[in-house]
């Protein structure tokens, strides 16, 4: 997919009526290009000030709409940002970043931010200029020995372009995938796209066979064409194989409290889990992500009221989880019969 994109585009495929296209000045005679190791990147590519000028009479209020984003972004508080984006638009974007594993698209100068005056939100333009990334299997320190395990999934795609990881850019969609109303709906899709594997799997290869032609007729080899688009499935399967594995981990631990009658607990997942009793059907939320992509959990505590913590079931995505993914401990914060007990015996 081509850099480039006309408003008429927009206006025709979209029903954007009112746009501005943001991006960064594309400089590469600045000093960054020695610092960073890369033309594109940029010490200055949360500025406003760094953003391409424009003659259309709308595009100084989409300037200054990132401004204030870019503000909110520095305050880290990732609720904040969504008022700024589509965040429907966003999961499904997210995806596709992940099973193509790039975001050098979304590095620097190369980020293409539609703004729709329309609904004030800004939406990234999603292309490819290269097929699936593989992993940067360089070993700098212990950590870097499982990095590329499904736990690190959602940080996987921002380290494995040595030359684009740093841009200052990255840290919007670091944090819009930090929040769970995003990060939701990206797993939504997620899990469609690893249901529909062979089917995308399909799609891929018949664009290879379309393009086929153009590219021999620019002198790409038949044999490097088809060990391209070889190493392209086979790097999309193993990544769709990582968001199976992701989206399926699933684990409940906890301690049932028989003094108090209630079961204190946490989600060991990455989506929420439901709880199903008598009278009881409520969403619990599993792991959490700080806008560095680290995780933490979430404890939670419930009363049961008439109910036995034995007759609760676990939901994951639609699926009951086993007893072996349920691990409860009984405890007793009653003190006064313990010690009764303790004295007789």
């Amino acid at each position: 997919m081509v850099e480039k994109v006309k408003k008429s585009y927009l206006k025709r495929k979209h029903g954007f009526t009112k746009t501005s296209i943001l991006a960064n000045e594309g400089d590469w005679g600045r000093k960054d290009n020695l610092l960073r190791n890369s033309p594109h990147m940029s010490d200055q590519d949360l500025f406003h000030g760094h953003l391409e000028a424009d003659q259309d009479k709308y595009h100084k209020y989409a300037i200054a709409r990132y401004k204030s984003m870019v503000e909110e972004l520095d305050k880290e508080n990732g609720e904040l940002l969504l008022n700024y984006f589509d965040i429907e638009y966003m999961g499904k974007f997210l995806a596709l970043t992940s099973i193509f594993n790039d975001v050098h698209f979304m590095s620097g100068d190369n980020l293409k931010l539609i703004y729709n005056h329309k609904n004030g939100k800004f939406y990234p333009l999603f292309r490819k200029e290269t097929g699936v990334n593989v992993f940067d299997t360089k070993v700098w320190a212990y950590k870097d020995l499982f990095k590329y395990n499904f736990p690190n999934y959602n940080s996987i795609m921002f380290e494995c372009q040595p030359d684009a990881k740093d841009a200052l850019n990255l840290r919007i969609f670091k944090e819009l995938l930090a929040e769970d109303k995003v990060r939701y709906i990206r797993d939504k899709v997620l899990n469609k796209l690893v249901i529909e594997r062979e089917s995308i799997i399909k799609k891929v290869m018949a664009v290879y066979e379309q393009n086929k032609s153009i590219l021999l007729a620019d002198n790409f080899s038949r044999r490097a064409i088809e060990i391209d688009e070889f190493e392209a499935i086979g790097w999309m399967n193993r990544l769709l194989n990582l968001a199976g594995r992701y989206l399926d981990y699933a684990k409940v631990y906890g301690s049932y409290d028989e003094h108090e009658n209630v079961l204190e607990f946490v989600c060991d997942a990455y989506q929420p889990i439901q709880v199903i009793g008598v009278d009881l059907k409520e969403n619990f939320s599993g792991i959490g992500f700080n806008a560095d992509l680290n995780l933490y959990y979430r404890y939670h505590r419930l009363p049961l009221g008439e109910l036995s913590y034995k007759d609760l079931v676990f939901v994951h995505m639609g699926d009951t989880l086993s007893k072996d993914q349920v691990l409860i401990n009984l405890m007793s914060t009653e003190t006064v019969d313990y010690k009764e007990q303790i004295e007789k015996n």
